[in-house]
């Protein structure tokens, strides 16, 4: 069983907004990607959109270019 308190569990998700600054593309990008379903996995609590930042900084590193 998961004894995590509940507050490190909203820790490690973000709003859109957040997350849009997380990975530098507009807040009005990441809304056509949940439209479309592409590219990020997002979660809906409560009506509201969440992104776990572990989704956010794998996709981040999909971005890289060297």
């Amino acid at each position: 069983r998961n004894n995590m308190p509940l507050k490190n569990v909203h820790a490690a998700r973000l709003t859109p907004k957040q997350a849009a600054a997380r990975i530098k593309y507009s807040l009005k990008t990441l809304e056509a990607w949940r439209r479309e379903r592409k590219n990020l996995r997002f979660h809906k609590v409560g009506g509201r959109v969440y992104y776990n930042i572990s989704d956010l900084d794998t996709f981040n590193k999909g971005q890289e270019t060297f």
